[in-house]
């Protein structure tokens, strides 16, 4: 639970594959986030990244979430990366 913002996270690891590169995956819930992801609403993993774009845009955006629930937004405008 983070008091600052009164939201709460949990994380469980399911699968962890100790090796050269370890591989872990850990599932996290939002209380607030209402978007459907891999895990249903409000649930998503580490590797849950991907790109959208509007039908009449040619902006591809997309946010990256980060560990700590924060989001890194992306937006990919012709040939260029604006972070």
């Amino acid at each position: 639970m983070d008091l600052a913002n009164s939201l709460f996270v949990l994380e469980k690891t399911d699968l962890v594959l100790p090796d050269v590169i370890p591989l872990a995956l850990t599932r996290t819930y939002r209380q607030n986030d209402p978007a459907r992801r891999a895990f249903g609403i409000g649930s998503t993993h580490p590797y849950d990244m991907y790109l959208w774009s509007e039908p009449t845009s040619s902006t591809i955006v997309g946010d990256i979430l980060m560990l700590d629930t924060s989001a890194l937004s992306v937006r990919i405008q012709s040939s260029s990366l604006v972070v």
